[in-house]
């Protein structure tokens, strides 16, 4: 997923004028081999987001409490967001859909509608990938920029498909996009940095930009030009590199290497553990070093601004870290196990009212798997893959000691009896709180009910299924 940054001033560096005139006498060769190619293959998104589209639905959520994201953009169907200052947009269902400050940001009518958007940019010129092409919006250059600073979109990327990343750099005015594995430079600026050579030959899968530094990735390693400080020789050759970041307006370089991050040029605190962690998928980082945010293989997120108790922390598929927090897409429902002291929690379907319990770890691996379905508020429900059906609160009658709440994998659709909220303790475990009783889920000699006090609740680790 694209990541885009807010505007910065720059001064021209020395020798920015002969940069961009290497520039410009490179774009029509690069054009010329680009269109001498085969028929494009099919556009497609970012591996990453169509894995977890084509599962189940994605939704945006954000890790701190100042920015409020729509209700429409929790529910799922969301792909990408792109951030650039005060202006968010995000792709939902294939079409472009504001978060935030969106009167500042003129976009097409036909990219809010008829869906098959799959990437998006802003900062510099706003980009947008729909049917596999790429599509510039906002104010046009000819209006502002003058022409002898001034390269046009290549024609090559407006037809035939394959484009698969687009990346809008807000202090050179520049504008980037991968297809079929080859890169593309455009835009407006006296300081256009040129882009080595090797990159137009096939084998990218992700560019970076920031300040006037940009990264790429080609064939698992780091590339990098402009004012990018140098890459480390275990990053630029023998492969591996899933993601790669800038911060520090450019001056510090991120990579995801074999499940760890690595950092190099102007120093950038870093979460604890990432640096040798193993399972780390891709990273992000803001412009001026103050949020990392990276997410790892089982759908959590790390964040140098923690975002505490929240169970937004599973089923992350991506992270867009900005000041004061990351923009995360999540996936609404992901297959847990929850283990407590009393063993993992289970569906028991030979007893009469399908009452939940506890099994040990040779229990049937659906008996103990729950889909997760993560809703709006901290709340969540869960459903039972043995049976399909979702976890609720019983309230049934025994005797004069009033209702007992019994938890039961009965019910067909979430209602308020469907519905948790889960409290992280001390040690890491999570407590569930019903909803409708306000109270918390005990156990209840070797089954569970909602019904009890918090001192009462059993205390659930939990651990994403493979």
């Amino acid at each position: 997923m694209p990541k885009t940054i807010s505007g910065h001033s720059l001064r021209p560096a020395p020798g920015g004028g002969r940069c961009r005139r290497q520039w410009l006498r490179g774009l029509p060769l690069l054009a010329a081999a680009a269109g001498a190619l085969l028929a494009p293959a099919a556009a497609h998104a970012d591996s990453s987001d169509t894995a977890a589209a084509a599962s189940v639905p994605s939704r945006l959520a954000f890790t701190s409490a100042d920015i409020t994201v729509p209700e429409s953009l929790q529910e799922g169907g969301v792909s990408a967001v792109a951030v650039s200052g005060s202006v968010v947009l995000a792709v939902k269902d294939g079409n472009v859909v504001k978060v935030r400050g969106w009167g500042s940001v003129d976009v097409p009518q036909d990219l809010q509608s008829g869906g098959g958007v799959t990437a998006l940019a802003l900062g510099g010129p706003g980009l947008a990938v729909k049917d596999g092409n790429v599509r510039q919006f906002g104010p046009a250059p000819e209006d502002w920029c003058p022409k002898e600073y001034r390269a046009d979109m290549p024609a090559v990327l407006a037809s035939g498909g394959g484009t698969t990343a687009v990346e809008s750099n807000s202090s050179l005015q520049a504008a980037f996009a991968v297809k079929d594995g080859r890169l593309y430079q455009w835009g407006c600026s006296i300081d256009l940095m040129a882009v080595p050579a090797e990159l137009s030959t096939g084998g990218v899968t992700e560019v970076k930009t920031m300040g006037a530094s940009a990264l790429a990735v080609k064939d698992g390693n780091v590339h990098a030009w402009g004012h990018a400080p140098r890459v480390p020789a275990e990053l630029s050759q023998g492969g591996g590199v899933t993601s790669i970041a800038l911060s520090n307006n450019g001056r510090t370089g991120l990579a995801v290497k074999d499940g760890s991050v690595h950092s190099w040029g102007e120093y950038i605190g870093l979460p604890p553990g990432l640096r040798d962690d193993g399972h780390v998928t891709s990273v992000s980082a803001d412009s001026n070093g103050l949020t990392v945010a990276a997410v790892k293989d089982d759908g959590t997120l790390i964040s140098s601004q923690d975002p505490g108790a929240e169970f937004h922390n599973r089923g992350i598929t991506s992270a867009t870290a900005v000041t004061g927090g990351a923009f995360v897409i999540q996936k609404t429902q992901t297959d847990m196990t929850l283990k407590s002291k009393d063993g993992y929690l289970i569906t028991r379907p030979a007893t009469e009212r399908d009452y939940l319990g506890f099994g040990q770890s040779d229990a049937p691996q659906d008996a103990k798997t729950f889909s997760v379905v993560l809703l709006k508020n901290n709340e969540v429900a869960l459903k039972s893959k043995l049976n399909g059906k979702y976890v609720m609160v019983d309230q049934t009658t025994n005797g004069p000691a009033g209702p007992n709440y019994h938890l039961r994998a009965a019910a067909d659709s979430i209602g308020p009896w469907e519905k948790f909220t889960l409290h992280k303790t001390g040690g890491g475990s999570v407590l569930l709180k019903s909803v409708s009783t306000g109270r918390y889920v005990q156990n209840s000699s070797g089954t569970l009910n909602g019904h009890g006090t918090e001192s009462q609740a059993a205390a659930f680790d939990l651990a994403a299924t493979p």
